[in-house]
């Protein structure tokens, strides 16, 4: 069984040799490419370089972590057992007091929806809804309420 290990931006592959190798083997070409115009790089043409760049590096099995979801599902794709760790530390934030004015201001069910949404990632970036803002609209952005649901979360 492989052990996918996650920690900050970064994700390992550990396990027997055998099974890294294998896995090694799908995720290498998926995370690698050629650039447009890399044949006109003088390492390329003076033979130091063979054009690809490689995101998956083998000499400590590791990959960028916006991989990790592909990287999961190749493995099942290809019944390949795996455990997966993410050891990543909790980033705390101190986040001062919301100002008054935004206290006691009620959500819509949209802005709401979207601030639990946000908290609720672990990795990468939660993107709210697009909604329209009607001119003279009271709300406040669900930002706001995003700041201080996770300085209660992290407090």
């Amino acid at each position: 069984m492989i052990q996918v290990l996650a920690a900050g931006n970064k994700v390992w592959l550990r396990g027997p040799s055998k099974e890294v190798r294998d896995a090694e083997t799908l995720i290498e070409p998926a995370m690698s490419f050629q650039p447009q115009g890399y044949e006109y790089s003088e390492k390329y043409k003076s033979g130091d370089w063979d054009g690809w760049v490689r995101l998956y590096r083998r000499y400590d099995h590791a990959f960028p972590r916006g991989f990790l979801s592909d990287v999961l599902e190749l493995l099942e794709l290809n019944g390949t057992d795996y455990k997966y760790t993410d050891e990543t530390e909790p980033m705390v934030f101190p986040m001062p007091a919301l100002p008054g004015a935004l206290q006691g201001i009620t959500l819509r069910p949209y802005q709401d929806e979207a601030v639990a949404k946000t908290l609720a990632v672990r990795q990468g970036m939660g993107r709210p809804p697009l909604r329209p803002r009607l001119s003279g609209a009271s709300t406040p952005p669900p930002s706001s309420s995003f700041i201080s649901r996770s300085s209660q979360r992290n407090g």
